[in-house]
């Protein structure tokens, strides 16, 4: 396979994984606007900000381990 032809492989594949999240986070924000989070009384919003410091810890945790930052092989910090 040409070198050009892998690249224009591994840039569909990015574009197809990014769609497929950008839906995946779509269809979280749709159901978790049905929800009734006063239910949950003093509780809701607390719980609401939760979910959303779990889902961007979840994005940096993964950012890390695709880029390397913090592993045994690329401990230093970025510039950037």
């Amino acid at each position: 396979m040409p070198a050009d032809m892998f690249d224009k492989v591994k840039a569909i594949v990015i574009a197809f994984v990014f769609t497929a999240i950008l839906a995946g986070i779509s269809a979280v924000l749709e159901y978790s606007s049905t929800i009734d989070w006063t239910g949950l009384g003093i509780f809701g919003p607390v719980l609401g900000l939760a979910i959303g410091t779990g889902g961007a810890a979840l994005i940096a945790y993964f950012k890390k381990e695709f880029t390397g930052y913090g592993t045994k092989e690329k401990p230093e910090i970025p510039n950037g």
